[in-house]
C-alpha cells in the first residue's frame, strides 16, 4: 500500500503532512554531517515542521510508514530553491551478499573505531558521511532499518523494508561492505541482531567491547560512562544464532598492530599494517584522544 503524504518546502523549511496514514515516523538527516537535524510521529492529518541549518546542503528525509515501508527522499538546497528526488525501491537484491556489521553500545568506541578502518578504504555505505566529521559514520539508511526490526513482521516483510533503503546505502560487488549500528535498546538488541543474522545470511559481526572510564566528551559517552555495567555488557555481548563474531578489544585495537591486523584479517581485508607506526600514523589521522583508554 502507498501512503499518501505531502512535502513543502520554503525559506529553508521542510513540512512533510501526513494524509493518510495511521502513523509516519519522520527523519531528517544532513547528509553529509551524517547527522540529524529533526525526526517526529505524525498520525493522520498531522504535519511536522524542520527547519534546516543554513550550512545544509543536501537533506535526506526517511519516511517510515506504519514500520511496513520506507519512503526516502533527497533533498538539495541552494539558496532558496530546492530540489526533491524520490530514491528508487531496488527491486532486487542478493540477500547472500556478504555484509560486515559493527555494532557495540553508544558511546562506547564504535565511531571511532569505524573511523580508523574508514582510512583504509574500508566502504561503510554511500550515506555515512565525511571522514573527516567526528562521527557517527554509519548509514543512516541501514541504521533507521535495523532499528525498525520487529518482531511482530516476518523475514519477507523485513526484506522489502531493506529493498526500499539500500540504494540510498549503495551496495558496492567487489568491495567489503560495512555498517555500523550502535546499539540503542538494551531489552532488544540481541533479537534485532538475530532476526538481522536470519536476513543477511552471510554477515560478518564485531563488536567493540570497550570499559567505561569516565572520561567522555558527547551526552553518548557520558550516558555509556553512566549507565550500570551489566546494561552496557549487554549491548557489547549481545546473543547471537549462526553467524560468526569478533568481539573487538577497545583497548587492543588501538595500541598493538598486531591486534588490529587481527580484525582485518576477520573481515578480509588484505592490506594488513607492517608496523606499530602505521597504527600510530592512523591515530594521528583520526585525531585519537589518548584519554580514552586510560
Amino acid at each position: 500500500m502507498n501512503y499518501k503524504f505531502d512535502i513543502n518546502t520554503s525559506e529553508r523549511t521542510i513540512k512533510i503532512t501526513n494524509i493518510d496514514s495511521d502513523n509516519l515516523e519522520v527523519h531528517f538527516i544532513d547528509y553529509d554531517k551524517n547527522r540529524g537535524i529533526y525526526k517526529c510521529g505524525l498520525n493522520q492529518q498531522m504535519w511536522g515542521l524542520a527547519n534546516i541549518p543554513t550550512d545544509t546542503k543536501i537533506c535526506y528525509v526517511y519516511i517510515n510508514n506504519n514500520n511496513l515501508s520506507f519512503s526516502v527522499y533527497k533533498i538539495t538546497i541552494s539558496d532558496e530553491s530546492y530540489s526533491i528526488d524520490k530514491i528508487d525501491k531496488i527491486k532486487n537484491f542478493n540477500f547472500n551478499n556478504p555484509f560486515v556489521f559493527v555494532g557495540g553500545h553508544t558511546g562506547g568506541g564504535t565511531s571511532i573505531v569505524v573511523k580508523a578502518l574508514r582510512t583504509l578504504g574500508l566502504y561503510f555505505g554511500d550515506d555515512c558521511g565525511n571522514i573527516k566529521n567526528r562521527k557517527p559514520h554509519e548509514s543512516i539508511a541501514i541504521k533507521l532499518w535495523v532499528y525498525s526490526l520487529s518482531d511482530d513482521l516476518t523475514i519477507h516483510q523485513e526484506k522489502k523494508k531493506f529493498l526500499d533503503i539500500i540504494g540510498v546505502y549503495k551496495y558496492l560487488e567487489n568491495e567489503i561492505n560495512c555498517f555500523k549500528v550502535p546499539g540503542n535498546d538494551t531489552n532488544n538488541v540481541s533479537n534485532k541482531i538475530i532476526k538481522l543474522c536470519n536476513i543477511i545470511p552471510n554477515i560478518k559481526l564485531l563488536s567493540v567491547v570497550r570499559k567505561q572510564n569516565n572520561f567522555y566528551t558527547t551526552n553518548e559517552g557520558k550516558v555509556f560512562n553512566t549507565k550500570s555495567e551489566d546494561k552496557v555488557l549487554l549491548e557489547q555481548l549481545f546473543m547471537l544464532e549462526g553467524a560468526p563474531i569478533f568481539h573487538v578489544d577497545f583497548y587492543k585495537f588501538f595500541t598493538d598492530y598486531n591486534y588490529f591486523n587481527k580484525v582485518l584479517k576477520y573481515i578480509g581485508y588484505p592490506d594488513l599494517l607492517q608496523n606499530q607506526e602505521q597504527l600510530e600514523f592512523i591515530k594521528q589521522k583520526i585525531s585519537f584522544d589518548e584519554r580514552v583508554l586510560k
